[in-house]
């Protein structure tokens, strides 16, 4: 019966130094995927299956066309990349969207990686040179290397972008903060001017 017991017990005593030893669980990075094409969804979603970056995987939204796109970015915060097809429902669909998320929405975060299967319909130099993206690739030149290089960049761009944001909050915050101490100063002393 201790024989039993202390199994049991070790069992337990294993168990809470795998809890200790765990380290917590980050969230995945976010890439929205923005294509006509089911196929192209099918690859993406192969080719990147085990990708990690930082230690972090990802979370793939596929959608179809730039409207479900544009409804998914107002719903999904911290989306890090997005990979939009040029040709969707329109042969400017994915370029009116960059166009939305820079212009509209003031997304300045979000990095963004142009796909195309019609190369010669948005010259390459003109794109990159007109919109705000981080690559421009022609989907018969995509390899998974190519893919994952310039998703590995995107994200680090990313994770700048935004530390650099929240470093502005705080220091914006500390200077409303140090602002308006400088103003109650500023009242006291007129106070006790105005009583001399």
């Amino acid at each position: 019966m201790t024989n039993d017991t202390e199994k049991g017990m070790d069992f337990l005593i294993n168990d809470q130094e795998t809890v200790r030893n765990t380290k917590p669980t980050l969230p995945p990075w976010k890439i929205l995927v923005i294509d006509d094409d089911d196929q192209v969804h099918a690859v993406t979603r192969l080719v990147l299956r085990s990708y990690r970056f930082r230690g972090r995987g990802l979370q793939l939204i596929s959608v179809s066309s730039a409207r479900e796109a544009r409804e998914v970015l107002q719903e999904e915060s911290e989306i890090a990349l997005a990979l939009v097809d040029v040709v969707m429902e329109t042969k400017t669909a994915g370029l009116d969207l960059v166009r939305t998320i820079r212009d509209e929405y003031k997304n300045r975060s979000i990095r963004l990686i142009l796909r195309t299967g019609q190369p010669g319909h948005a010259p390459e130099q003109d794109v990159v040179v007109d919109y705000e993206i981080d690559a421009y690739m022609a989907k018969t030149d995509i390899s998974a290397q190519k893919l994952s290089t310039a998703i590995t960049a995107s994200l680090r761009a990313y994770e700048y972008i935004t530390e650099i944001q929240g470093l502005n909050v705080g220091l914006e915050a500390q200077v409303a903060e140090r602002t308006a101490q400088l103003q109650e100063s500023n009242q006291a002393l007129q106070q006790g001017a105005e009583t001399l």
